[in-house]
């Protein structure tokens, strides 16, 4: 039987969802079911305490008007999310709020200006742009911190540039430089011949970060593989 979640807290969770996967793929990259879900956290639990089922049918349910769940991969055995949209991005859509695709705020760090906050303060750590909302007597002491005041409501028009002021407003408040928020420039194209637009292998470039890219390693049968297979 399923585990009774008010639906406040499953809207919360759907919102959530929405605005890391804005976020993500704006550059018209899948956003992996597994990044997503670690991303999530608790949320992950309570969606599998809610359905029993997980991630995927929870998206399919409440965001099918937005986003698709796709199969990726020589076996179908990789999961992402897409926009409902089966239009290339163009070159406006590759830039959110006047920062261009090569200088991209990583989309964790930008969501914890969407992310509609569930309590005072929001605490950002710094090192893989997770955050946390606590009470004011929960931060500790030391913690990087985002005020609520600083996140934009969901419903604020012009929400993308009202996004990238407030980010620029915190990080100058806080004496830090974009730089450090940057997502990682993607790796540069090989030859037509050898890459073409929209292979697989183009995608899982863009979808992982730059921990993942440093900790991955594929022999060339599979990277050739990869680069033949168009999404």
């Amino acid at each position: 039987m399923d585990t009774q979640i008010p639906e406040s807290e499953l809207t919360r969770i759907a919102q959530r969802i929405a605005h890391l996967a804005d976020a993500r793929i704006g550059n018209g990259a899948p956003f992996l079911l597994s990044t997503l879900g670690a991303d999530l956290g608790e949320d992950l639990d309570l969606i599998k305490r809610h359905n029993k089922k997980g991630l995927k049918d929870f998206i399919q349910l409440r965001l099918s008007d937005r986003f698709t769940v796709v199969r990726l991969g020589v076996h179908g055995n990789v999961t992402g999310l897409i926009m409902k949209s089966s239009l290339p991005p163009s070159s406006d859509q590759l830039t959110i709020s006047g920062v261009k695709q090569n200088q991209r705020f990583h989309y964790r760090f930008w969501a914890a200006f969407s992310v509609p906050p569930t309590h005072q303060v929001r605490v950002l750590n710094c090192d893989d742009f997770t955050f946390t909302d606590l009470s004011a007597a929960e931060v500790p002491e030391g913690a990087t911190t985002i005020s609520t005041d600083l996140i934009v409501d969901v419903s604020a028009e012009e929400r993308d540039v009202k996004i990238k002021e407030n980010i620029d407003k915190w990080l100058s408040a806080k004496g830090l430089s974009k730089d450090a928020f940057i997502a990682l420039k993607r790796v540069p194209r090989l030859s037509s011949t050898l890459q073409p637009a929209g292979s697989l292998l183009h995608a899982i470039v863009a979808a992982l970060d730059q921990r993942q890219l440093q900790s991955t390693t594929l022999s060339l049968n599979v990277v050739a593989t990869l680069l033949r297979i168009q999404l």
